[in-house]
């Protein structure tokens, strides 16, 4: 199976999306990651690799809002 992770810098943003993919996608495991880990606008790469050794996936698709979640 394989696996999405949805980067966002906000948190809302990131669980809005994983909501919209799971209702047009059905069966899919998902995981949002939005925001800095202290809540504010941003990205943790620690929570972003995190949610991805978390899935149970044969594959992994990382998507990311902007240029600089990439970096993370």
């Amino acid at each position: 199976m394989v696996g999405i992770v949805l980067v966002s810098h906000s948190k809302e943003i990131a669980e809005g999306t994983a909501d919209l993919v799971l209702q047009m996608a059905g069966e899919v495991e998902i995981s949002a990651v939005g925001g800095d880990a202290d809540g504010s606008f941003g990205t943790d790469p620690e929570r972003i690799e995190a949610s991805i050794r978390g899935l149970e996936a044969d594959e992994v698709l990382v998507f990311m809002d902007l240029g600089s979640a990439v970096l993370s």
